[in-house]
């Protein structure tokens, strides 16, 4: 029988602040501001769904075949030095969007972005003639969510918690709902179980499938074989198998003390003739969860699984290069100035070298926030040098005077995203280019969420009037980014391998909780100053679990801060 691994950490019962005396002092601080002229709400925009798209029948090996790429001419674009461009409107968004020529208003008066002049993702598929709807001629390589491999750092911590060596074989981890980190662990093209970070105990816990046990062929208990339905019932004693160490087992496991540093829900192995099974003790009984019939397990090399992945992914680099290619032409034909945004994570890695395929000289944009990790300024300065970027750095250092006025961003409430970022760039845009429009290429996914997922390959700014964006990775999943990385040895951002998911500021609000208490390991400083302004409003097991990152909590972390407070 398995406990779930982790180190339980002392936490209080009760949390001293309440989420209404939270907002009370934030509402105290805007009150303040806005008294000063120097506040105003940010307006919210509404975004038509786009259809989604249709097959193109085709073969893959004789596509990949017939598409090799000539090498492109060399780039001969140079690095610029950092450009300075401070925020000229302090107020955010609401004054832009008065002056926005793409926001319009509907006949119920609502404000929405025009994308009258946008192709609609289906007919620019069928226009360029990409291949689509690869689910279903190759479903092996498919997946619904965003699927990784998993890290050193989660390796090591499944390793951990499953007692296995998974040596240099891929593991493959699929994006669950949740309310934090919680991923769907395939290995040997089975399910082994789910990885997931609990919030309310702070700790990693893995919950095993039938496969687990049925990898390790080792079980807790045996029952006989039986045509009843046995599945979601409780587990009787004269289900057993008649042998005295069985019988013993079951007995040691149904009557064990539950205490404080132990869950009230334990795992355990069951095997049921050719069936395995996952079952989970709750007081001193057995619930029978799952059964699965045993069969082998196909483990498979990295190496071996990027080799016919890549193929695959072969696929989508060339649907991209021909979305990039119509883009650029078709823009540079209107008198836009094109450019690529590089953050420093791998989507906008991998979307700046496609770009740079078909435009040598693109220029390319990143921003420095003031609050990015040092190892990830450190790699775009490696990436541009690598590459021969003809990259700007721009400075969108304005966090820490802003957030007097805006108080804590929150998922509801990203301030910070127009104050550190598109202001910033707003700025650079009409320093650099004035009078220009602009087309921006970018590495945003349709896997990374549902507002996402319902992107067409261009979109209109809501914010910069006078800015287009491409998104020429939209179809990939993060595993093809991660094939196409390792596959052509590029670089990439070293905290990806201690865990990280989202690769951006240290505090967002949008990313886990668990990369947050990651932070307290690999940049403690950088905690405690978040921790320090965030305990004026938080307690330290409210900063600790995230409830700062919503202005409203969601029903699940209501549910969480209800069972902590009682």
């Amino acid at each position: 029988m398995n406990k779930r691994f982790g180190s339980v950490l002392n936490i209080s019962r009760k949390v001293s602040e309440t989420r209404g005396s939270s907002r009370k002092w934030e509402k105290e601080d805007k009150k303040s501001a806005d008294e000063k002229g120097e506040y105003k709400k940010n307006n919210k925009f509404e975004k038509n769904n786009k259809s989604k798209p249709k097959s193109n029948l085709f073969d893959l090996e004789d596509y990949v075949d017939k598409s090799k790429k000539s090498d492109n001419p060399k780039n001969k674009g140079k690095t610029s030095p950092k450009f300075k461009g401070k925020n000229p409107n302090k107020n955010g968004d609401a004054k832009n969007n008065k002056n926005n020529k793409n926001i319009k208003k509907d006949g119920k008066n609502k404000s929405y972005i025009d994308n009258s002049n946008i192709e609609p993702r289906e007919s620019l598929q069928k226009k360029l003639n990409l291949k689509t709807n690869l689910e279903s001629w190759y479903p092996e390589f498919y997946y619904k969510q965003d699927a990784k491999f998993a890290s050193p750092h989660e390796l090591n911590i499944l390793s951990k918690l499953t007692n296995i060596d998974f040596k240099d074989n891929v593991v493959i981890l699929e994006r669950l709902s949740g309310m934090d980190y919680r991923k769907r662990v395939i290995y040997g093209k089975k399910q082994l179980g789910i990885l997931e970070y609990d919030l309310k105990e702070l700790i990693w816990q893995f919950v095993p499938n039938p496969e687990y046990y049925m990898y390790l062929n080792k079980y807790n208990i045996e029952l006989k074989p039986s045509k009843m339905r046995l599945k979601g019932k409780w587990i009787k004693e004269e289900y057993l198998v008649e042998e005295k160490d069985n019988l013993k087992a079951y007995n040691t496991i149904v009557n064990a003390p539950e205490n404080d540093l132990d869950s009230q829900v334990k795992d355990v192995g069951i095997k049921m003739g050719n069936f395995a099974g996952h079952g989970v003790k709750s007081g001193d009984r057995i619930k029978l969860k799952d059964l699965s019939k045993i069969s082998d397990f196909e483990e498979e090399k990295l190496s071996e699984y990027l080799e016919k992945r890549s193929k695959y992914v072969e696929i989508l680099k060339n649907n991209s290069l021909k979305i990039l290619k119509h883009m650029i032409e078709k823009y540079k034909k209107k008198g836009y100035v094109i450019n690529a945004s590089f953050s420093g994570g791998k989507d906008s890695s991998v979307s700046t070298l496609l770009a740079k395929e078909v435009m040598p000289d693109i220029e390319v944009i990143s921003i420095d926030t003031g609050l990015e990790y040092p190892e990830t300024i450190e790699y775009i300065k490696k990436f541009s040098k690598k590459y021969d970027l003809n990259m700007d750095i721009i400075d969108g250092d304005n966090f820490w005077e802003d957030i007097l006025r805006n108080g804590v961003p929150t998922k509801d409430n990203r301030w910070c995203n127009s104050s550190c970022k598109l202001n910033p760039l707003r700025s650079y845009l009409k320093k650099k280019y004035p009078g220009k429009k602009i087309l921006t290429i970018d590495g945003s996914r349709q896997f990374e969420s549902f507002t996402r997922s319902n992107l067409d390959y261009e979109r209109n700014s809501s914010f910069i009037d006078f800015q287009t964006t491409a998104f020429p990775i939209l179809d990939w999943n993060a595993l093809d980014i991660w094939t196409y990385i390792y596959k052509n040895d590029i670089p990439y951002n070293p905290l990806y391998d201690e865990g990280f998911e989202r690769i951006g500021c240290y505090l967002c609000p949008s990313a886990l909780n668990s990369e947050f208490n990651r932070v307290k390991e690999l940049h403690p400083d950088y905690y405690k100053r978040w921790s320090k302004y965030l305990s004026k409003r938080y307690s330290k097991d409210e900063i600790d679990r995230g409830f700062w990152r919503w202005d409203e909590l969601p029903p699940k972390m209501k549910e969480l801060k209800k069972e902590m407070d009682n």
